[in-house]
């Protein structure tokens, strides 16, 4: 009996701690499944990111934001190798133009490529009265309409060069922005109204928020029309900019050269401003006239 009791006092006692232990490492477990559960809940409600397959961006459902900080901008690289001709060559024109000022030609070229998308973008966002010959040029096809538009360009192309040096100082090239002018104006009248060299344009009158121009713009702030996506035409071809820019490079040289001479440069500056001035004078009165006799419910809207 001796041996019984010692042999029990031996044994180790039982730890009071083990079967609270196994509970606790079971509510573990339960409150672990109730977190997933609940996370699972999140992710689901959360809105879905999906792939944009003509950028290769992640879009969200919600607020349409690209999330990813890189992939939007693979069309714009892609623009720039399909076209290296045309960019190569527009850094030949500047050079040849602005010359030892390079530098100040290459910003002007690129200020002056959003200046045109932000322009053409906000005519289209508004109606107004200066605005309404623009909407004009796109709801009509008459000789009134590509005659205003023609108007508008020239009045901007003469008005820059004189902001520029009366109230920005020469901070930008004004043969520069003469030669994207000249450029600019006859791709638009020519190669696109008159040639239909491709979709491009064509695409922008079927949907005015799309494709507003130029298309390496469109690429970076993602208003390119998807019609064509994924197709050839997609990013557009600027081969067709290689004539205007050579024109554009050949009228700035030969005014370049005239505007040396004293005389030649007085008569130049008078004659660019007369013409501003009645330019003004015809567009303002054409955008009253369109204004008041519009019957779109935008204008009626904006006039009362």
């Amino acid at each position: 009996m001796y041996m019984k009791m010692k042999n029990k006092e031996d044994q180790p006692e039982a730890d009071p701690n083990v079967e609270k232990g196994e509970c606790e490492t079971d509510d573990n477990v339960m409150n672990d499944q109730a977190d997933a559960d609940t996370i699972d809940s999140v992710m689901s409600d959360a809105p879905e990111e999906k792939e944009d397959s003509s950028t290769g961006s992640c879009k969200n459902d919600v607020c349409g934001h690209y999330v990813c900080q890189f992939q939007p901008y693979t069309g714009v690289f892609q623009s720039i190798t399909k076209n290296s001709t045309s960019w190569c060559l527009f850094m030949l024109s500047i050079w040849i133009v602005s010359k030892k000022k390079f530098g100040r030609g290459v910003v002007t070229l690129f200020v002056m490529l959003f200046l045109v998308y932000w322009v053409h973008n906000e005519s289209h966002n508004v109606r107004n009265w200066f605005t309404i010959s623009h909407h004009y040029h796109h709801e009509n096809n008459n000789w009134l309409s590509h005659v205003i538009q023609i108007m508008m360009e020239m009045q901007f192309g003469l008005l820059l060069p004189i902001i520029n040096s009366v109230v920005l100082g020469n901070v930008l090239d004004k043969w520069v922005i003469i030669l994207l002018y000249v450029f600019y104006t006859s791709v638009h009248n020519i190669n696109y109204s008159v040639l239909h060299v491709n979709q491009t344009h064509e695409l922008h009158h079927k949907d005015t928020a799309t494709n507003v121009g130029p298309d390496i713009c469109d690429l970076l702030f993602q208003s390119k029309n998807q019609t064509n996506a994924g197709e050839e035409g997609y990013l557009e071809d600027t081969s067709h900019y290689v004539p205007n820019i050579i024109l554009g490079t050949i009228c700035v040289v030969i005014l370049k050269k005239l505007y040396k001479n004293k005389l030649n440069r007085m008569l130049m500056n008078t004659w660019s401003y007369i013409v501003l001035a009645f330019i003004s004078v015809f567009i303002a009165m054409t955008n009253t006239y369109l204004l008041y006799n519009d019957r779109s419910p935008q204008t009626e809207n904006a006039m009362e």
